[in-house]
């Protein structure tokens, strides 16, 4: 006597069985986040009397308009930055050989174990005042004085 035969993955998928495993993942989604952010969307349109909008307010102050504006040039330089670094790195990953290829990928995915503050002081000690960046800098350009590569608008 045979077993019977194994049913088939659209069987098993008849009947919106599948579906019922989703039902806990969007019930905790549904209140654990998008309840939420609509709540904030409908208090950030919600008005007193005779006050302007949040939003007109955040639109007319200068100083709101000059945090938007960096957010958003940080954003998009550092997504460009990404796109010319990341590219490159990941096509070089895979068009090296068995030898290299953990390695190098061993190397860039180091990162995500470190810390974030580790990290951050890192990144003081490359693009400090008398870090190695600078010290680059002033060598191959011949400059008499250190630059700030630290304490720019564009580093903050």
């Amino acid at each position: 006597m045979s077993a019977p035969p194994a049913p088939r993955r659209r069987d098993l998928l008849a009947g919106g069985a599948s579906l019922v495993w989703l039902l806990p993942g969007l019930l905790a989604l549904g209140v654990l986040f998008v309840w939420p952010v609509a709540n904030l969307v409908v208090l950030s349109l919600e008005t007193r009397p005779g006050a302007p909008g949040h939003y007109a307010t955040v639109l007319s102050e200068p100083i709101y308009l000059r945090v938007i504006t960096n957010t958003a040039v940080s954003a998009l330089g550092t997504t460009m930055l990404c796109l010319l670094v990341g590219y490159p790195v990941a096509y070089a990953i895979h068009a090296l050989g068995t030898p290299w290829r953990p390695i190098v990928l061993g190397a860039v995915l180091f990162s995500y174990a470190v810390g974030t503050m580790p990290r951050a002081f890192s990144w003081i000690v490359l693009l400090g005042d008398r870090g190695l960046v600078n010290r680059v800098l002033m060598a191959a350009f011949d400059l008499s004085r250190r630059s700030r590569c630290s304490t720019t608008s564009a580093a903050c």
